[in-house]
């Protein structure tokens, strides 16, 4: 290691034989050492012995009176549901200021939980209400697999 003494002048000493400028060895240079954390009895030993409170001010969350279905909105049969219905919804506007719009189908599923899909965005409302309309029938006939692929399908064919 070839060390220019010149580039160590500027505001800092150096000790004749020494290779490695005096800052190096400076305790602000090295790594600190980290202090033991306490564990968690060490807390609670700590915070009973101030004053005679205990850990128990922290919230805790209500019990749960029922428990519900877990997961996704599990979908029956097409025959054993309601029939589904759907929205036509303005989600937004282009680049240009021109609005979006978008159908939602809605279905019930057990438990009275709802699954709402989405047509893509299209930039005629008819247009939309037919996306919405074909999800419905498509529902109906061929349940949530055909309904899955009519959604790629319109999404591959989207007019944006």
């Amino acid at each position: 290691l070839n060390v220019r003494p010149e580039v160590f002048q500027q505001g800092r000493q150096r000790l004749p034989g020494r290779k490695m400028p005096i800052w190096h060895d400076s305790p602000s240079r090295s790594p600190r050492r980290r202090s033991r954390s306490r564990g968690r009895n060490d807390r609670r030993s700590d915070s009973r012995g101030r004053g005679g409170r205990s850990n128990d001010r922290r919230s805790r969350s209500p019990e749960k009176k029922e428990p519900g279905p877990r997961g996704g909105v599990v979908i029956g049969n097409p025959g054993e549901t309601e029939p589904p219905t759907y929205d036509v919804e303005q989600v937004g506007k282009k680049h240009n200021g021109d609005p979006t719009w978008q159908a939602v189908l809605n279905i019930k599923g057990q438990g009275g939980r709802i699954r709402s899909l989405r047509a893509p965005p299209r930039s005629n409302e008819d247009d939309a209400r037919d996306d919405g309309e074909e999800m419905k029938d498509c529902f109906m006939k061929h349940g949530m697999q055909g309904l899955r692929e009519l959604q790629q399908k319109q999404r591959r064919s989207r007019i944006s």
